[in-house]
């Protein structure tokens, strides 16, 4: 389907984009799959391949939120995921789900027109 579903806060670091997260202690962290754009300062603290590093907010360059939507038959639903075939689409409005069908847990074939919305974070 070729494209990156991306949803919660996002940060510019060092040039590179981030997802953004709070510890337990309320720290921000920044965390990452790509081993390209870390140095030594970042941990993979549970071997999973995610790096993360703790950071203060004044270090991050911007700090911005993506909501990824699709628009099917003039309703706009969230797009939580995808798979090889299919999104997986959501909604809490009952009226928009019952218009569109649609059932806990569906998944869309790629007919959907995906569209991504950046925002700053508050």
């Amino acid at each position: 389907m070729g494209r990156t579903i991306k949803n919660g806060r996002f940060c510019i670091y060092n040039g590179n984009e981030f997802k953004v997260n709070r510890d337990s202690d309320g720290n921000t962290i920044i965390l990452t799959k790509n081993d390209k754009i870390i140095d030594a300062t970042f941990i993979d603290k549970n071997g999973s391949g995610v790096y993360s590093k703790k950071v203060s907010l004044e270090e991050i360059e911007e700090l911005y939120r993506y909501a990824t939507y699709a628009v099917i038959n003039n309703y706009k639903v969230n797009v939580e995921k995808e798979n090889e075939e299919y999104y997986f689409v959501g909604t809490a409005d009952c009226k928009v789900a019952g218009a569109l069908g649609l059932q806990r847990g569906e998944f869309l074939g790629n007919s959907v027109d995906s569209f991504e919305s950046r925002a700053l974070a508050p």
